[in-house]
């Protein structure tokens, strides 16, 4: 079967119209493809032919066959083999290894299972590879390193959208200049190593710094929710790279214990820093370092829903 006729099997005429424009950059046949692609997930995942197979309840002769490029997954195989490696199924049309944007979003998938990778010890992704990733997938980028985003909860959803809402209004009243941008919004920082950064609020007081896509330099005031998974990232990795990149404030709202922890930037030993966090409860009026005469009381906010689970 030819690699076209294959392509009007498998994919539809926009995914035919992306693989065509991507294969002449490779020499191996669509089933040489389908087997490398194969090989590489099954190495970036830690995964042997015997886990695939017990995972997916797949004839081990069979997995081995596509593994080997004798024979083609059919589509429904296809599409099982791609949502398990979280991949599209067109993907496996092209060389996933050699594509540096897909790489970095699987390897923080990887990552976030605990799968250690043999090749990510000094990863150095760019913007470039960022915007590479396809839409839809939760991932940002921060000092060379992709991360994977959980999805939020409700009560974290609630807090973004009050907390967003009252500072909207704020800015309203008193006729400021800066623009509040709930997440997701792409902030690319300006960091040692690359960083797009998907923070939960983004206020920004400089449109110059606004393109249509998104902000580019360091913005005026950052709000984090955390979620479980991804806390120690954001105390951490993002608090680092938000210092570096001059944000003037950055809020850590804990929505597990009803905390917040403010960080102002100021001089230190002649260096931009963030001076040692404020934290405040949930019924404090916490003010807003960028704004005298601006606070914020989360409990007075309406953040908490009646559920019945």
């Amino acid at each position: 079967m030819t690699f076209f006729l294959i392509l009007k099997n498998y994919l539809t005429l926009a995914q035919r119209k992306e693989a065509l424009l991507m294969y002449p950059a490779t020499q191996k046949s669509p089933k040489e493809l389908i087997a490398a692609n194969l090989r590489f997930l099954m190495t970036l995942y830690d995964r042997s032919r015997r886990d695939v197979c017990d995972d997916l309840r797949i004839s081990y002769t069979t997995f081995s066959d596509w593994f080997n490029g004798k024979t083609y997954p059919r589509i429904d195989n296809l599409e099982v083999l791609a949502y398990y490696f979280r991949i599209e199924t067109r993907d496996f049309f092209i060389e996933i290894a050699h594509n540096d944007g897909m790489v970095g979003r699987l390897t923080a998938y990887a990552e976030m299972l605990g799968v250690r990778l043999k090749d990510d010890d000094n990863p150095h992704f760019t913007v470039e590879d960022y915007n590479e990733t396809p839409e839809g997938y939760p991932v940002e980028l921060v000092n060379g390193r992709f991360y994977v985003m959980e999805s939020p909860n409700i009560r974290h959803q609630r807090i973004v959208f009050e907390m967003g809402y009252v500072i909207g209004e704020y800015i309203k009243r008193n006729k400021g200049k800066c623009r509040v941008f709930p997440g997701p919004f792409d902030v690319e920082l300006p960091t040692k190593e690359a960083t797009v950064a998907v923070p939960d609020i983004t206020i920004i007081c400089d449109n110059d710094k606004l393109n249509k896509k998104r902000c580019v330099g360091a913005p005026d005031w950052i709000i984090e929710v955390l979620s479980q998974r991804t806390a120690s990232k954001d105390k951490k990795v993002k608090r680092d790279a938000y210092e570096e990149a001059g944000v003037r404030e950055y809020w850590i709202v804990d929505q597990f214990h009803d905390s917040v922890d403010v960080y102002q930037l100021s001089e230190i030993d002649g260096m931009p820093a963030y001076e040692f966090p404020q934290t405040y409860a949930f019924t404090d009026a916490i003010p807003v370092g960028i704004y005298e005469d601006f606070s914020i009381c989360l409990a007075d906010l309406d953040i908490d829903l009646e559920t019945d689970v």
